[in-house]
């Protein structure tokens, strides 16, 4: 592995391209991906790694044969994480600072006749870490979690008429904060379930949004806000990234958009106090203050399109790539850099607002400076 800084942002090089990530602690991460099938010595791996006076480096890693890893959520309750893997495997890890420990692997997906197996992609725990909902390429499982093993609940995926409401394989999936909601999302239609009955309460097709972006409209990420009453979507088009906020009603209606970068998006985190991070194609993290949709700093931490990117309790970052990088983007430290060279701005406009004023009236500094604060008090 290489470790390296550039900029605001530690990175660790890692032997194989991440595609799934979770962060366990503002200090602790588990990233997972691999090379599939293909005996390229690529290995399909979870990796722990640590992040040690801002240096982030791999403590720890679990291999995974010829599977590659392809999901993973930490659970919020204990020391646990659920991987899914392309052959239609869970696995249960317990972790600690030092090491991951498999505890359980099941099939969880169903091969297709051709011996395919619909995509686990997406992976969530509920806030109470006692179920897990698992992307089950259109449609979704929910399973019953212990360290034991798991217990399959339903399926479910169906509108009214039966008929799928996702026509592509689902990109990602979260529960709401008291667990009774699920959101799920592919390129072109967002749905919200009910957890208890798998029943869909309302659906967003992306065609229904109106940007002037160009191309097609996709559907990069998708989140509740933290009070649960609306969704934050990221939609992408050819030349551009939006972000849009929808209410929990028929048809989920956006109530707020706005473009906030010049192209296009392709993951965004979940949000802590009212922030999130938008990942981009260009490699650089966004960090977006939801209140007003509004991007507040961005870093160029990667050379290729991110693929996941998480908001960090101390609102720094945590991102993975197709480069074979994860980074920790130090947004806080560029944040201070930049008011502190404002101030230095604001003192240096001063003296020279002070200068000009001496040398037209023909008064020395200090007596301009006396008339001013004389006009201030």
């Amino acid at each position: 592995q290489d470790q390296m800084s550039r900029g605001f942002a530690k990175y660790v090089k890692l032997k194989y391209p991440p595609t799934a990530s979770a962060v366990l602690s503002d200090t602790l991460f588990a990233v997972g991906g691999g090379g599939g099938k293909s005996k390229s010595g690529i290995p399909n791996r979870i990796s722990l790694l640590s992040l040690d006076q801002n240096d982030l480096k791999e403590i720890a890693h679990l291999d995974f044969d010829d599977d590659r890893v392809v999901g993973l959520s930490a659970s919020p309750k204990g020391k646990y994480i659920l991987c899914t893997t392309q052959g239609g495997k869970a696995h249960g890890v317990v972790y600690n600072e030092k090491e991951l420990k498999l505890i359980f692997s099941l099939a969880t997906g169903k091969a297709d006749p051709s011996g395919d197996f619909p995509s686990q992609r997406s992976v969530a725990f509920n806030p109470s870490g006692t179920q897990i909902v698992i992307s089950q390429g259109e449609k979704l499982g929910i399973w019953d979690f212990s360290p034991a093993g798991l217990k399959f609940v339903r399926e479910f995926g169906l509108n009214a008429n039966g008929k799928n409401c996702h026509a592509e394989a689902i990109r990602e999936v979260c529960f709401n904060t008291d667990g009774k909601k699920i959101l799920s999302h592919d390129d072109s239609t967002c749905c919200i379930w009910d957890a208890k009955t798998g029943k869909v309460l309302f659906e967003h097709k992306s065609e229904k949004s109106s940007n002037p972006g160009k191309g097609s409209h996709k559907f990069r990420g998708a989140v509740f806000s933290e009070d649960g009453d609306t969704i934050i979507t990221a939609l992408s088009t050819r030349d551009a990234g939006f972000v849009q906020e929808h209410k929990l009603e028929e048809d989920l209606p956006i109530c707020r958009q706005k473009k906030i970068v010049a192209c296009p998006i392709t993951t965004i985190s979940g949000l802590n106090k009212q922030i999130a991070f938008v990942g981009c194609s260009d490699g650089r993290v966004a960090m977006l203050n939801c209140a007003n949709i509004a991007i507040q700093c961005c870093l160029d931490i990667h050379s290729m399109p991110i693929t996941k990117v998480h908001v960090l309790k101390s609102h720094n970052s945590f991102s993975i790539a197709f480069d074979n990088f994860c980074g920790h983007g130090l947004m806080q430290e560029k944040i201070q850099k930049q008011q502190r060279q404002f101030a230095i701005f604001l003192i240096f406009a001063l003296f020279f607002l002070l200068f000009t004023a001496a040398f037209w009236t023909g008064d020395d500094i200090s007596a301009v400076f006396r008339k001013l604060q004389g006009t201030i008090s």
